[in-house]
């Protein structure tokens, strides 16, 4: 399980690092096209715009997954040396973010299959309204089952 979480923790970084490269290409390319050629990218800021929300979305979740994202270093330091108060801390924040995570992660779901199933599309392209929420509940569903597997590291018998 640990090797199969790794590969897709490495494509995951991989993906990104394209996404990210897919952006700076299409920002120089529309730069070009724009005031050297004359003739603007009419699709650029819609890629763009898209590539920024998964990026964002993907980048954060992966952060969380690594323990890299911001949290209360003054609690979690103050309370390294007790490690049951450690370990409850710990238990609170993965049932809390599992919970307010997979929820909001539910509710863009929701908000996903409503655009499908309408066929709507954006008000300023003819792209699917779904594709940008998309990102966003990708994102916080990474998050969701990491805190569940944070959760279950927490509550298992540990070998100290």
């Amino acid at each position: 399980m640990k090797n199969v979480l790794k590969k897709l923790d490495v494509f995951a970084e991989q993906a990104l690092g394209v996404i990210g490269l897919v952006g700076i290409l299409v920002i120089t390319a529309n730069a070009f096209c724009r005031f050297v050629l004359k003739v603007p990218m009419s699709w650029s800021d819609e890629l763009l715009r898209t590539i920024m929300i998964y990026g964002y979305f993907i980048g954060a979740a992966l952060m969380f997954c690594h323990g890299d994202c911001m949290r209360l270093e003054i609690v979690d330091n103050a309370l390294k040396n007790h490690k049951t108060a450690h370990r409850i801390l710990n238990i609170v924040l993965a049932v809390v973010n599992a919970a307010f995570f997979g929820l909001m992660g539910y509710y863009v779901f929701q908000m996903v299959v409503q655009y499908i199933a309408d066929g709507t599309t954006q008000s300023t392209s003819s792209t699917p309204a779904w594709i940008l929420p998309f990102g966003c509940a990708l994102g916080m569903l990474i998050i969701a089952v990491a805190a569940v597997v944070n959760f279950i590291k927490e509550v298992s018998p540990r070998k100290d």
